[in-house]
């Protein structure tokens, strides 16, 4: 009976010496967090903002562009030539890149002397990232309405509105073609996907 009260004794001894040790432990970290998630939270908050996009950060860096009914052009050479601006979107931040995806039709009428056309998307007239925001088109399929899409990342651009352009050249210096557009027919389901990351 002796040794069973020693043992529960030094038990009870044993479990009070451990939490008075965790208290002097945890007492500087509990007065700080001052034992609310809220507080925790006040902590978080600012570093959660600066990492993680919210929907409506979300929605306000991501725009689409209806490409509807544009006029064609003839073009001539391996120079490009602007079709036309396709429309504009604003730019939220100076230090961004611009994610520009133009999905739809394009179409080429005829060819003259060349195996077919590069058609290229620009922003402000200017080419992307390793001037590769294009797509062919080969002469074999002048005269119809070719689906594609073409993505480009734009960066360097200035906060404020900036516009999204089609362009095309000849696949060879003395070539040519004519009628060069998208959207032909004008069914209105090209478009243009803007998104601007940080």
């Amino acid at each position: 009976m002796k040794v069973r009260r020693a043992v529960i004794t030094r038990g009870i001894a044993l479990a009070l010496a451990g939490i008075v040790m965790g208290s002097l432990l945890l007492t500087p970290a509990g007065a700080h967090v001052g034992g609310t998630v809220g507080h925790l939270w006040n902590h978080l908050r600012p570093k959660a903002k600066q990492i993680f996009y919210t929907k409506s950060q979300v929605n306000t860096h991501s725009t689409v562009i209806a490409a509807n009914c544009p006029p064609s052009h003839d073009f001539t050479g391996a120079a490009y030539t602007k079709i036309g601006n396709i429309g504009s979107f604003q730019k939220r931040r100076a230090g961004s890149k611009v994610e520009v995806t133009f999905n739809g039709r394009i179409r080429v009428e005829t060819f003259a002397s060349a195996t077919g056309a590069h058609f290229e998307l620009r922003v402000d007239n200017s080419t992307g990232l390793g001037n590769r925001a294009r797509s062919s088109f080969r002469s074999a399929e002048a005269g119809s309405n070719v689906p594609v899409t073409i993505t480009g990342i734009f960066t360097g651009l200035s906060k404020g509105t900036h516009t999204v352009s089609l362009w095309v050249r000849a696949a060879q210096a003395g070539g040519s073609g004519t009628d060069a557009q998208w959207d032909s027919g004008c069914w209105s389901d090209d478009h243009v996907v803007v998104h601007e990351y940080t």
